[in-house]
């Protein structure tokens, strides 16, 4: 997988999460389409170019948000289904 595959996946990732729209959600093929494609039409624009350190930031973003968006929304999960497991609270008798 390259930068530009894992940041699409990433990047939907997120959106299915913050969106809540779990079919937003790409697998690693449909990335690799969209990331093949994305780059034939980089080719067509040779004036446009991208530097070493910013493709590195750019992986380590998406690298970031591929391990920590998972996990991120699993706590949220389980946050929600805790808080309706947990028993009424108990009002004082004044």
């Amino acid at each position: 997988m390259n930068l530009v595959t894992g940041a699409l996946l990433t990047v939907h990732e997120l959106a299915a999460v913050l969106l809540k729209i779990p079919e937003v959600e790409i697998d690693e093929m449909e990335a690799l389409a969209l990331a093949k494609a994305l780059l034939a039409v980089q080719r067509c624009y040779p004036q446009i170019d991208i530097s070493a350190h910013a493709l590195a930031w750019v992986g380590l973003i998406a690298a970031c948000g591929r391990v920590y968006v998972p996990h991120f929304a699993a706590y949220k999960i389980r946050v929600k289904t805790e808080a309706g497991q947990r028993p009424a609270k108990m009002q004082a008798i004044a």
